[in-house]
């Protein structure tokens, strides 16, 4: 895996496998997000949290991904506790962030100047 310097850290709700949460998640992070950093940041690794598989605790992997990530995107859509938490973490390193919710069901919390604020909706064939 790269360092965290080399990435784009996606957090939010990943839920159970099967679970409404783990599909919404796994087709944001597959249909969205990673194929829109494969067309144009070809060097920056994709990654969730779920997705690390270095050796250690993930408590302290995931904080240094938040502290070190290149970007990192904040899927609020649910308004998940420990997402607002991880994005407190990296809001106080001030490093850049974008937050993203479903468009019927936005958070209400776009209001951080200086931050990337994308609103989306649901494909056809699955929901997103």
């Amino acid at each position: 895996m790269a360092s965290p310097s080399r990435t784009c850290f996606v957090v939010g709700p990943i839920g159970k496998r099967g679970s409404k949460e783990r599909i919404h998640a796994d087709a944001l992070f597959n249909k969205i997000i990673k194929p829109a950093f494969a067309s144009i940041k070809k060097n920056l690794y994709v990654v969730r949290a779920d997705h690390i598989s270095t050796p250690g605790m993930i408590d302290s992997q995931i904080v240094t991904h938040l502290i070190e990530a290149r970007l990192v995107i904040a899927n609020l859509t649910t308004r998940n506790p420990n997402a607002f938490y991880e994005l407190g973490i990296r809001h106080m390193v001030n490093r850049p962030v974008i937050h993203m919710a479903r468009r019927e069901n936005p958070c209400g919390c776009f209001t951080l100047p200086g931050c990337g604020d994308l609103l989306f909706e649901r494909c056809r064939n699955r929901q997103v």
